[in-house]
């Protein structure tokens, strides 16, 4: 289930959408992870996705770290989301 709606994020990520982000649940360990707003919480503290403090969104900072989101679907083989690259 997490992994469904982390592709769906992350599609819309790609995309250059803003996405609402709940980053209370984040626990600040690397292992355990509730739900997809908590790997997208360790992304923005790990510096690889902005965060909007007043609006609690979450965004791709710059087209290096787009590129490198980009070579990770492909390297997981989420086809799906590739395809809805290439198609926008």
């Amino acid at each position: 289930m997490i992994l469904n709606c982390l592709r769906d994020k992350a599609t819309l990520l790609l995309g250059g959408f803003e996405l609402p982000i709940n980053t209370h649940s984040f626990t600040n360990d690397m292992r355990t992870f509730t739900s997809s707003d908590d790997v997208l919480t360790l992304l923005i503290h790990l510096g690889y996705l902005s965060y909007n403090f007043e609006a609690k969104t979450a965004r791709i900072p710059n087209e290096e770290v787009k590129s490198e989101f980009f070579n990770l679907m492909q390297a997981l083989r989420w086809n799906n989301v590739i395809d809805a690259i290439d198609a926008s």
